[in-house]
C-alpha cells in the first residue's frame, strides 16, 4: 500500500556530485522540517523519518546524488551480499556491503545490519 502524505511538499536536494544537477524528492511537511531544522545528534535517523522513501530517495536527500549517478559512480566496486536479520525491517534479509563500507546494509531500508557470527 502507498504511503499517503499528511501534508506533501516538494524539496529541492543538494547538487548531485557527479551531474552537479539539483532533483527534487516528494516528502511530508513535517519530516522535512525535522530533518532540516533539528540539530543532526538530536534528530532521529533518516530512515526512521524518511520511513516511506526508498534508500537511493533518501540518499538524495542527504547528499544530492542520483540513484542512477551513484550507480555509475560505483559501478565498479565490489560487493558482498548475504543474508542478516534487519532489526529495523524486523525480518531476515538481503543485505550488502561495497569495499568501501564497513557495514553491511539492509537493502529494503538501509539500515547498518551485523554479520552473524
Amino acid at each position: 500500500m502507498p504511503y499517503l502524505y499528511s501534508n506533501p511538499i516538494l524539496v529541492k536536494t543538494p547538487p548531485c556530485i557527479s551531474c552537479e544537477n539539483i532533483g527534487i524528492v516528494k516528502v511530508d511537511e513535517k519530516d522535512w522540517i525535522e530533518y532540516t531544522q533539528t540539530p543532526r545528534n538530536q534528530r532521529r535517523f533518516i530512515q526512521d523519518i524518511f520511513f516511506y522513501k526508498n534508500k537511493a530517495d533518501r540518499e538524495q536527500i542527504m547528499t544530492g546524488t542520483h540513484a542512477k549517478c551513484f550507480e555509475e559512480m560505483f559501478k565498479e566496486q565490489e560487493e558482498e551480499r548475504l543474508q542478516t536479520y534487519c532489526t529495523s525491517c524486523k525480518k531476515i534479509t538481503n543485505s550488502s556491503r561495497a569495499d568501501y563500507q564497513g557495514e553491511f546494509t539492509c537493502n529494503d531500508c538501509g539500515a547498518e545490519v551485523q554479520e552473524e557470527e
